[in-house]
């Protein structure tokens, strides 16, 4: 059972660390304006996307993410009420339905 037991543990770790090697990165700069540009890679240092965020007078943040072809995909808008409370909504290029908010 011991062995059993050893051998399932080292699987398990085996898994996770071939996961944790293969998600990829991403790196974010900021320009002069505040905006912020994410740029999403893949194991292999491929991009795969990018996100672009903007914040207007409000304080409401828009952002625009991109396939690696550079098509828009969808956006995500995050908007404060008077009473600090946050709401953002996704929505996807899909007939700009909503794909979850709160």
């Amino acid at each position: 059972m011991k062995k059993l037991m050893m051998t399932l543990m080292a699987v398990l770790f085996a898994i996770a660390a071939n996961a944790q090697y293969n998600v990829g990165t991403s790196s974010t700069t900021t320009d002069y304006f505040g905006n912020q540009t994410t740029t999403h890679r893949n194991q292999y240092g491929q991009t795969t996307g990018t996100s672009t965020s903007s914040t207007d007078y409000f304080g409401n943040t828009t952002t625009t993410h991109r396939d690696s072809y550079g098509n828009t995909i969808g956006t995500s808008t995050t908007s404060t009420d008077y009473f600090g409370n946050r709401n953002t909504q996704q929505r996807s290029n899909n007939s700009n339905t909503t794909i979850w908010s709160w």
